[in-house]
């Protein structure tokens, strides 16, 4: 982290570029895998990640999931239930079924539909604004990491809203609170 400047850190506080890089990272392979064949993709996901091209049936997953999406649109099939969802709608062969969406921002659409995952992004976005004066970047890079891994992956889980509160309520000692705690204890006598 000591190599990146500064600046970059002002600018990654930013609630909107926090929405930005969540939604754009969940979103990317979501509606457009044609990425996949770009040459340096494709050696990237072949050669050094050792995958097939359509990332263990992924691909499958994401075309078929805007159809159980359709289902229960709005408030989503409830809470932890879509290893049950994906169990009954996403077969991957005649088989095997999809453990889960493989994908943050699909997982709340499913559980929550979209009035709760447009709740949940309000969330977060509420969240990086009051941290606005937060100086803990260890914090604020993990939260990116979830961003980023949740792509290809469901990483919304009770660490990633951990982190997220601590972010958001773990802020720095003021000069106004360490008035306050000093005059607390003179209060008391200590």
């Amino acid at each position: 982290l000591s190599h990146i400047p500064y600046g970059w850190y002002e600018k990654l506080k930013k609630p909107v570029v926090a929405f930005a890089t969540m939604l754009g990272c969940s979103v990317i392979l979501l509606i457009k895998d044609s990425i996949l064949t770009l040459p340096p993709v494709q050696f990237i996901v072949t050669t050094l990640l050792n995958e097939t091209l359509d990332l263990n049936s992924r691909t499958y997953i994401y075309a078929v999931l805007w159809k159980v999406l359709q289902l229960k649109p709005w408030f989503g099939f409830g809470a932890e239930n879509n290893f049950n969802i994906c169990q009954k709608f996403l077969l991957i062969s005649r088989n095997e079924a999809a453990p889960d969406a493989q994908n943050g921002l699909a997982d709340w659409l499913i559980s929550y539909g979209r009035i709760g995952t447009i709740l949940l992004i309000v969330l977060i976005i509420l969240c990086f604004k009051k941290a606005q004066q937060n100086k803990n970047y260890m914090l604020m890079v993990g939260l990116y990491i979830f961003f980023v891994l949740s792509s290809v992956e469901i990483d919304y889980d009770i660490i990633f809203f951990f982190l997220l509160a601590s972010y958001a309520y773990l802020v720095p000692e003021n000069d106004y609170v360490k008035e306050r705690y000093e005059n607390r204890k003179i209060k008391m006598g200590i």
